[in-house]
């Protein structure tokens, strides 16, 4: 989806939380961008898998977003209905409020 804007749905829940992704573009992940990256963190296994695939070297920089929660995965609402964009929200934030204490 090289390019495309954020989702309607997602910008709609990050609205009503007084934020905004109106100026996102997607871009393709590539090795360049992950080895140039700090931290990389993912919401899925399946997706640190691909990272992991991707650019080797990124293993001992990359960690699932719930890591502080016991490794939990944040199912990837894309192509869903709204509910799952709130859920996702809901616990990227709590993820994000956990990664910050270690940060």
């Amino acid at each position: 989806m090289e390019g495309s804007p954020i989702d309607p749905l997602a910008e709609s829940v990050l609205s009503a939380h007084g934020l905004t992704g109106r100026l996102h573009v997607a871009h393709q992940i590539n090795p360049a961008i992950i080895d140039a990256a700090d931290l990389v963190l993912a919401m899925e296994k399946r997706h640190l898998a691909a990272l992991h695939a991707l650019s080797p070297s990124v293993r001992d920089k990359s960690f699932l977003l719930g890591k502080w929660q016991g490794d939990a995965e944040i199912p990837d609402p894309y192509g869903r209905q709204r509910p799952a964009f709130e859920r996702a929200y809901q616990s990227i934030e709590t993820a994000l409020m956990r990664w910050s204490s270690h940060l």
